[in-house]
């Protein structure tokens, strides 16, 4: 009997501890964004696969899950034409951010990569409008 009562106990701590291992979620607030359609793509080496859509409804906010990749990945959310882009390489969360639907303004949390790709983005746009500004 206490070895059952022992193997039970270590199955649901087991259990718990596991949560949901087989996906990651990516979720988002746009502001101004409802009506607005937002789609979660996967960035291949050789072509962008389309893997799930969501209208904005009046709260402005979005949220996908997704089976987890069984090796680092790229994906990206994207409205229209404009996106973020990040990589998932485990079950984590990535919260989305964004001022407006253009994408131009926002925060990207989940996990150290998604930072330095945020960071990387960001500083390459500072020097698009350092150069634009020297050729003008």
């Amino acid at each position: 009997m206490k070895k059952n009562i022992l193997y039970l106990l270590v199955f649901t701590l087991a259990f718990v501890s596991c949560g949901d291992s087989l996906h990651f979620k990516v979720n988002g607030d746009v502001k101004d964004g409802e009506g607005q359609i937002v789609y979660l793509e996967e960035v291949g080496i050789d072509k962008i696969s389309l893997l799930d859509s969501f209208k904005i409804k009046g709260n402005n906010r979005f949220s996908f899950k997704v089976q987890r990749p069984v090796y680092s990945d790229f994906y990206r959310v994207r409205i229209k034409d404009r996106y973020v882009i990040f990589s998932v390489d485990s079950t984590e969360t990535v919260t989305i951010k964004a001022n407006e639907p253009e994408f131009i303004n926002y925060t990207i949390k989940g996990s150290e990569n998604i930072r330095k790709i945020s960071e990387l983005r960001h500083s390459a746009r500072e020097l698009e409008k350092i150069i634009d500004e020297y050729n003008a």
